[in-house]
């Protein structure tokens, strides 16, 4: 296996710690993230644009500071995180290649059946130059920062306590689309958030070229590409 394997042998001291670190988790990376929304639409807006470069990637990786404080406070070093077998390169390929192919079916046939308002026209009308700058801001930071928060820590903390692999894919996207609850899409987004956290999840759970270094890359061209379609069409 490329995952080590997750321990699920807990005594009801050692669960009932993880639903404290799970609940605990995703309550202070709620409030992280609607600090971070609060910042970008006041004093974010007011600061040039090199700043603005500069402080995407940070505001966005501050997200993540909660639950990766909660792991050094325990100690605690995630099976999810050792990765075995596969070279950087292969994992690397390995998510370009994933989510060049979901972004295929759920970004690209849409606008090709004229659905633009379906898959969103967030980042339409940019210069080449911000395109490629925000590959890197989308794996380097959007990417890393909810890839480790969902598929890392909301990923292996429940496993966990239910150790039921479809339940755990379940909390972990559920979590995920209420991560999203700020961005302004109402419940349509967050269903939709939803079931794309479900996608990694289960490619997570079932591909084993996928590594966490993989999603990260996976769910960075993916987001990536949402941007390249939409000021393509």
């Amino acid at each position: 296996m490329i995952h080590k394997a997750i321990n699920t042998d807990l005594s009801p001291a050692e669960r009932g710690r993880e639903i404290l670190d799970t609940v605990v988790g995703f309550a202070l990376t709620l409030a992280a993230i609607y600090g971070v929304n609060l910042f970008s639409r006041t004093v974010f807006t007011t600061l040039p644009l090199g700043a603005k470069l500069v402080l995407m990637p940070v505001i966005t990786l501050a997200a993540a500071l909660p639950t990766a404080i909660i792991l050094l406070i325990r100690r605690d070093r995630l099976a999810t995180l050792r990765i075995e077998k596969l070279t950087i390169i292969q994992q690397v390929l390995a998510g370009a290649a994933l989510g060049v192919g979901l972004s295929l079916v759920l970004t690209l046939v849409p606008h090709l059946f004229g659905l633009h308002d379906w898959v969103g026209g967030s980042g339409k009308d940019q210069p080449l130059w911000y395109i490629v700058y925000y590959l890197f801001y989308a794996v380097f930071a959007v990417g890393l920062s909810e890839e480790f928060i969902f598929r890392c820590f909301l990923y292996e903390k429940p496993k966990r306590i239910v150790k039921s692999d479809l339940w755990t894919v379940l909390i972990s996207s559920v979590l995920f689309g209420l991560f999203h609850c700020f961005t302004g899409g109402g419940i349509a987004q967050i269903v939709g958030t939803a079931l794309i956290g479900a996608i990694f999840a289960l490619a997570r759970l079932k591909l084993g070229c996928c590594t966490i270094v993989s999603l990260i890359v996976m769910h960075g061209v993916y987001d990536w590409l949402i941007v390249v379609f939409a000021n393509v069409f």
